[in-house]
């Protein structure tokens, strides 16, 4: 079991979480979670990363699942993201921030940086602009 300290007025687990190899089919509700360390929800049966922590300060291993989107993911990643071999067809919802490397088979590096590029566009857009384009800005 894994001991919720507030730290800093956040609720933050110290250490590495380890649910591998649980056959896991969804995550338990950890979004309000920061965990400094690193992890693991990789070789599972997951099909969403919703639940996953809000931060994570190493490595976030989600691979070997059945994800099609990264929506639920952390906000950000203190380490590399390993998302390889699941069955992804969007970035949507991958982490803001990657300190590390971003390890994934159906997108490149340069995929997750054009992403998050047009993500600060889009996030920059004033609410003048949102209202009166919102429905075009959404399919982008």
């Amino acid at each position: 079991m894994y001991e919720i300290e507030i730290v800093n007025g956040q609720k933050t687990i110290q250490g590495h979480i380890d649910l591998s190899y649980q056959n896991l089919t969804e995550l338990p509700d950890l979004s309000n979670i920061v965990v400094t360390g690193k992890f693991y929800c990789h070789n599972n049966n997951l099909t969403s990363l919703y639940g996953a922590p809000k931060s994570v300060g190493g490595n976030f291993h989600c691979h070997n699942n059945n994800l099609t989107t990264l929506q639920g993911a952390p906000q950000s990643v203190g380490g590399g993201f390993h998302c390889y071999n699941n069955k992804l067809t969007t970035l949507q919802g991958a982490p803001k921030s990657v300190e590390g490397n971003f390890y994934c088979d159906q997108f490149s590096v340069e995929d997750y940086r054009k992403y998050i590029a047009d993500i600060e566009v889009l996030e920059s857009v004033n609410t003048e602009t949102k209202e009166l384009f919102g429905e075009m800005i959404a399919t982008l």
